[in-house]
């Protein structure tokens, strides 16, 4: 038993030695640390957990639906920084492109417009900065680093009278004639028309072989800008824009010779039967299911198109028509006034997290995915779509700016006002029973009742 003491007590006095040891000399660790002897224990030190970032939430409304290929690309690129971010959540509205305008008026006046609306510039949406509704972006793009990337032609198109930046244009569009070959062919039809001796004879081709001519949309903006493109064979492109601000187009026996040559194809059945009361849908359908020799369709719609249409494509542009000023068949090409972006009041008030979105999708390997996703002009000087990622269609159309008489786009130069009659005037163009003089002086009055 004092065997057993002794050793115990030696054992607790080794032990005492031993503790002591361990506090007076710091570890090889500790020695190394220019902070060892400031630190606290762990549990004093542990830095608390980062706040939560401030959830936000961002609308944005678009016109068409969510189906439209341009649509798709964009809110895609919306899904992608909600993935990065993840206390951004994006709530999406699409409302038809005729009713956007009044509706996000309505909205304005109730204080709950959209963050983000993605719009044309033209018509009422022309009068939006001036109302307060949007907000000018020059400043915002020049700090966000964005401003020298824009092709100049872009921005122009998007720019104020007074100088301010209406919006940011998203990427523009040729608009061309389609012909599919495999039909015109059919029908004994060896080449595109171009002129409208040629046109005609081609229709009255096609419908001997059980196909519709020239299909076109009769009650929406498809025969407007088709109309456009007609009256503007009478017109450089200079004198096309002073025109659509001005009107004046009894000035000019070309412009009544061309609308009169319009209204003989009508009455010729060069347009498909029922075209006057066809949507966009019912059009884009009769062309893409191979019931329609020819169209009429945008860029925007080249990858939306089945590959065997693709395929069978040709673009060009509107046959010459008798009394045109144009040498070449025309040809709405390099536009930038559809889609772009408009930052509303409500979206100003979060304008650091919209700013940061923006400059997310205009990063180079974003905006290219959003690009051939549409195969689309893009507005920036660093970043094109690339045509072997795209529709056949898009390198076509590259290449026709020097094959066809270019007419340029109305939206922004059309006063507001006269923007809605002009469908109304086309409509017009369309109907046998007017002339050529009778047409062109229902545009005319028209701007003088608008211009008033």
């Amino acid at each position: 038993m004092k065997k057993l003491q002794v050793l115990l007590s030696v054992l607790m006095a080794v032990s005492l030695l031993l503790a002591g040891c361990s506090t007076a000399q710091p570890t090889q660790s500790q020695e190394t640390s220019p902070t060892a002897e400031s630190q606290e224990p762990a549990s004093a030190t542990t830095a608390p957990e980062a706040p939560a970032a401030e959830k936000v939430s961002i609308s944005v409304t678009m016109y068409n639906n969510e189906a439209d290929p341009a649509n798709k690309a964009f809110a895609q690129v919306a899904s992608d920084y909600a993935a990065a971010n993840p206390n951004v959540t994006f709530n999406f509205e699409y409302i038809p492109s005729l009713d956007l305008p009044s509706k996000i008026e309505t909205m304005y006046l109730a204080g709950n417009e959209p963050d983000i609306i993605v719009f044309n510039y033209m018509g009422p949406s022309l009068d939006w900065i001036k109302s307060g509704l949007a907000v000018p972006l020059g400043n915002e793009l020049k700090e966000w680093g964005l401003a020298d990337r824009f092709r100049e032609d872009a921005l122009t198109t998007w720019t104020e009278p007074d100088g301010q930046l209406a919006g940011i244009p998203l990427p523009g569009f040729d608009w061309p004639v389609w012909y599919n070959m495999d039909i015109l062919n059919k029908a004994g039809v060896d080449a595109i028309p171009t002129t409208q001796a040629e046109l005609i004879d081609a229709a009255n081709k096609v419908r001997a072989a059980g196909y519709q001519p020239f299909s076109i949309g009769g009650n929406m903006g498809a025969l407007t800008q088709l109309y456009q493109t007609v009256i503007n064979q009478a017109f450089t492109q200079d004198e096309q824009a002073a025109h659509y601000r001005t009107g004046d187009y009894g000035s000019s026996e070309a412009a009544i010779a061309v609308t009169q040559s319009f209204i003989d194809l009508w009455e010729a059945g060069v347009f498909c039967d029922g075209c006057q009361g066809m949507d966009w849908g019912a059009m884009e359908s009769q062309y893409f299911d191979g019931k329609a020799a020819m169209g009429f369709d945008g860029m925007w719609a080249y990858n939306a198109a089945p590959e065997e249409i693709q395929q069978a494509t040709v673009l060009g542009g509107f046959p010459v028509l008798d009394g045109a000023v144009a040498d070449k068949p025309s040809a709405i090409m390099g536009a930038f006034v559809s889609q772009g972006i408009w930052v509303t009041r409500n979206g100003a008030k979060q304008m650091d997290e919209v700013g940061k979105f923006i400059q997310f999708l205009h990063t180079e390997a974003e905006y290219q995915t959003y690009l051939d996703t549409q195969a689309a002009l893009s507005p920036l000087k660093d970043v094109t779509a690339q045509a072997d990622q795209t529709s056949p269609l898009y390198a076509q159309s590259l290449a026709l700016a020097d094959k066809v008489w270019t007419v340029r786009a109305g939206e922004t130069l059309i006063p507001s006002a006269a923007w809605n009659e002009w469908d109304k005037i086309a409509v017009a163009a369309m109907d046998p029973d007017n002339t050529g003089t009778s047409v062109i002086k229902m545009l005319d009055d028209m701007y003088v009742n608008a211009l008033k």
